[in-house]
């Protein structure tokens, strides 16, 4: 019979000597509360499959069993090896420090070896690491503790994600909402990714908030006049011409014309150019006609070059200017 002491046994239903039926997802299997509890916890590696449906805070007091479990074997292995070490010539046990133990003693290097190795193992952008939900995320886990237990794949797939999707389906709605009294601005710009691909994206702006729209692979289309006016037409046409009061758009001839022709087609919008392209073009003209000007930039552009070539004096600026970096220039579309 199965033995009734350990309280995982409730979770799940007794179909024979020593099988049993989970409550939750209803899976059938053998085994003993080890096996039980591994099931309810989402832990892979014990011959049985995860629970797919089993409630957060049963996942959470299963892993945290489960952990305390792991560490007590840790603790008699380690005893048994330092026993077996003391009766050796070699006098020292053989287990060595990990990176989480490291962290945990607060070694701040073990650390951010280990964010490097995340970022690195799993082909992550660099930039991610600047973002603020990451910074976020990071401070929360460390501001939580050690009883903080992740989120299974699981969890992530069918609770997590859809909660942000349901969340991000209203707040568009709500600013939507908001069109019919204000109205909206369309704002459409393009850019040419690492591959030299080209993409158009598609924002409406009002009081209430930015909505991202649409984001156009134009593949071997040109952006002319033409197409441009055809694809953010089809795009106001969706929102509702009487709830767009304005297009945005930078300098370039191919979104001057676009806009002139959208203002043909519905008279009561505005076109207006980006001013902050307006001010890119503006400072490019003055660096290229004024000499003095491109002197200083130039020189400033060797100083950066040479500051960032040079590890030891980047290390000595980022220590008396409190860490802080230097924007160094890029090219935009």
């Amino acid at each position: 019979m199965v033995r009734k002491k350990d309280k995982f046994w409730e979770h799940v239903q007794q179909l024979g000597p020593s099988r049993f039926k989970c409550n939750y997802c209803e899976l059938d299997y053998s085994g003993s509360v080890t096996r039980v509890k591994a099931h309810l916890a989402c832990l892979t590696g014990h011959d049985v499959q995860i629970c797919t449906k089993v409630p957060d805070h049963v996942q959470a007091e299963a892993s945290a069993e489960m952990n305390l479990s792991a560490s007590k074997k840790k603790r008699t292995n380690e005893t048994l090896e330092s026993g077996i070490g003391s009766t050796s010539s070699l006098g020292r046990s053989i287990h060595q420090t990990t990176m989480v133990e490291l962290a945990a003693k607060q070694d701040k290097k073990s650390l951010e070896k280990m964010i490097g190795e995340f970022f690195v193992k799993n082909n992550i952008s660099f930039n991610v690491i600047q973002t603020e939900s990451f910074i976020q995320m990071m401070k929360g886990a460390c501001a939580y503790g050690q009883g903080f237990v992740i989120p299974s794949y699981s969890t992530l797939r069918t609770r997590l994600i859809p909660e942000a999707k349901v969340e991000i389906i209203e707040y568009v709605s709500n600013i939507k909402s908001t069109w019919g009294g204000t109205g909206c601005t369309i704002m459409s710009d393009s850019w040419t990714d690492l591959k030299k691909r080209s993409w158009v994206n598609v924002i409406a702006y009002s009081p209430g908030g930015a909505v991202f729209l649409k984001c156009i692979d134009c593949g071997s289309n040109s952006i002319t006049a033409g197409y441009l006016f055809r694809e953010i037409s089809n795009v106001i046409e969706m929102l509702g011409p009487q709830h767009v009061v304005q297009f945005v758009s930078d300098n370039g001839a191919n979104y001057n014309c676009c806009g002139d022709m959208l203002i043909g087609k519905w008279s009561h919008m505005y076109r207006t150019n980006c001013a902050a392209h307006g001010i890119n073009l503006l400072l490019k003209d003055i660096h290229k006609h004024v000499r003095w000007v491109r002197k200083i930039i130039d020189d400033g552009k060797h100083v950066v070059d040479y500051m960032h070539r040079h590890t030891t004096i980047i290390a000595l600026m980022r220590e008396f200017t409190n860490a802080k970096e230097i924007k160094q220039p890029c090219k935009t579309s």
